[in-house]
Parts: C-alpha cells; structure tokens; sequence
C-alpha cells in the first residue's frame, strides 16, 4: 500500500513538508544540487502495479520562471510565518495542511511544472542534504537564478500537446 509521509528521516536529516532543502542528487538529469520545497515521501508497493515507490515529491525552484519563484517565496514565508508558530515542534497534522499533489494543482498552478521526484533509496542518490531556515528562503530561492529550466519543461509540454492535438 502506497503511503504519504510528512516527515521522514533521511541521512540524519529530518526532512519534513514545507521545508526547503538543498541537496547532491546522483541520479540528476538536469539539476545535480536541486533547490527543492518538499511535498512529501512516498513510500510502499503499488497495490495494482506492484511497483515499489522510494522518493521525495518536491518543487524544485529552477523549473519554475525566475519572476515566479521569488513572489512564490514571499508568499510562502508569510504562509509559514502565520502557521508555525514553533518551528522546532512541528507536529505532522499540521504538516499535512501545507503541500499535496491536490493543493499545488489547486492553489499555486504555477508550481506544477516544478514538481520532482527524488529517489531517497538508495541512500546515496541523495547526499549532503541541508535545510534552508525560513529566515534563509528568500535568498536561497534567488540563489537558483543562474539555473532555469523551465523553458525546457514549456518546450516538453508544447510537443506533447502539439503529437495530441497534431
């Protein structure tokens, strides 16, 4: 059975939705040190598939336009600044309130082309992982500037509706 996780250790990091991270991805196609905001772990067997499932859903920074990433950040620490009121004790039902799949489509469409998978197992996919404190998210998120795929995300998006759509 396929299951959310909120909050997940990994590495001695405990990653937690709504945070930030930055981090060393081994199995990276185009971001090998990904500015990501966590959604959530996945984890367990597909019970149609039987496929198994080990990774971090996330918004990495760099898929989305430079413009929206910095008015996305203030948004979200404002966000978080309202709800967490002490950011050492953060229980997971409240955690589960922040980022969805579902809440992303819902209120920040913009993110959507943002959204990745990190592999968490093996271990090693993932290394050198740092949180970024909110008082850092700003300046971490502008630090993604020199990074920006999100032309090739629309590039990718364009073909797949113009082989629909012919």
């Amino acid at each position: 059975m396929l299951q959310r996780e909120f909050v997940k250790p990994h590495n001695g990091v405990l990653v937690k939705s709504g945070h930030v991270y930055v981090f060393n991805y081994s199995a990276w196609q185009n971001d090998k040190r990904p500015t990501v905001l966590m959604m959530y772990a996945v984890s367990g067997i597909h019970p149609k598939t039987k496929h198994e499932h080990r990774y971090f859903q996330g918004i990495n920074f760099t898929y989305i336009p430079r413009s929206q990433r910095v008015a996305f950040a203030k948004l979200w620490v404002d966000y978080y600044n309202r709800k967490i009121t002490d950011p050492n004790n953060v229980s997971p039902s409240i955690l589960k309130d922040f980022f969805t799949w579902e809440k992303v489509k819902r209120f920040y469409p913009m993110l959507e082309p943002g959204i990745r998978r990190y592999f968490y197992k093996p271990a090693y996919y993932i290394t050198n992982m740092v949180e970024v404190q909110p008082k850092d998210m700003k300046k971490a998120i502008e630090s993604t500037w020199a990074k920006d795929f999100s032309t090739k995300v629309r590039n990718v998006f364009a073909r797949r509706l113009k082989k629909i759509f012919g």
